[in-house]
């Protein structure tokens, strides 16, 4: 089984389908992508499809380490362009120690966040040159996009208040306003609008609806995943 991919795109997000999807769940904190990428992941168990399940930024010993210097008290040192510069580093070696090597193995992967992660949070919350994301994307990805990147869309108030519901405290980009919310969704929404392979999804409603929605979508693309 081929997986073909291709140059990256304006936005590092849209590809060519695989025989082996790859799936990424997007959105504002609390928006509740960890849960949907876990609902599916039981799915797909249930139905014996080999996937792998992971997330951004992490996905490998390094990216861990990564993300805990961009979420930590250690990251405020960081501007919008080390931060970029951060999660691109750990994306190259999510890419090419996890993502790569799944695909080759005929694994469908789930994953809580990518490209467009960057695109919204450094890009339309921090201000960082769109163009240079872009650049700096395809050289970390290597061409590397997935099939289909979902968008979880809340209103920021909405993601608030979920995570003061949620135990723990949250991290240092989770802290950031209103404002700062309001350009990262708008990030997305814009994006979603101009390219086909990012679609929005209303999250405001409950999990099990947002799942069904979810599971509707991903069995009507990827018949093969056994839906």
């Amino acid at each position: 089984m081929s997986n073909t991919t291709t140059e990256a795109g304006p936005d590092g997000a849209a590809g060519l389908l695989r025989g082996t999807p790859f799936v990424v769940i997007e959105g504002v904190d609390g928006s509740g992508k960890s849960t949907q990428v876990r609902m599916l992941s039981e799915v797909l168990s249930a139905r014996g499809v080999a996937h792998r399940v992971t997330e951004e930024p992490g996905g490998s010993p390094e990216g861990v380490i990564l993300r805990d210097l961009l979420l930590g008290a250690g990251g405020s040192r960081l501007n919008g362009a080390g931060e970029m510069l951060a999660v691109s580093v750990a994306r190259q070696l999510h890419v090419e120690g996890l993502i790569r090597p799944a695909l080759a193995r005929g694994e469908a992967v789930l994953c809580d966040r990518f490209a467009l992660s960057t695109v919204a949070y450094q890009g339309y919350g921090r201000g960082v040159s769109l163009d240079l994301i872009r650049r700096v994307t395809a050289a970390a990805t290597g061409g590397l996009e997935p099939d289909i990147c979902w968008v979880l869309d809340v209103p920021p108030g909405v993601g608030r208040g979920r995570r003061s519901a949620a135990e723990g405290s949250p991290d240092r980009i989770e802290s950031e306003g209103s404002e700062f919310m309001e350009r990262v969704r708008r990030g997305y929404l814009e994006a979603a609008a101009e390219h086909p392979r990012i679609e929005v999804v209303d999250a405001v409603r409950g999990a099990k609806a947002v799942h069904a929605d979810l599971l509707a979508r991903m069995d009507a693309r990827f018949p093969g995943l056994g839906g």
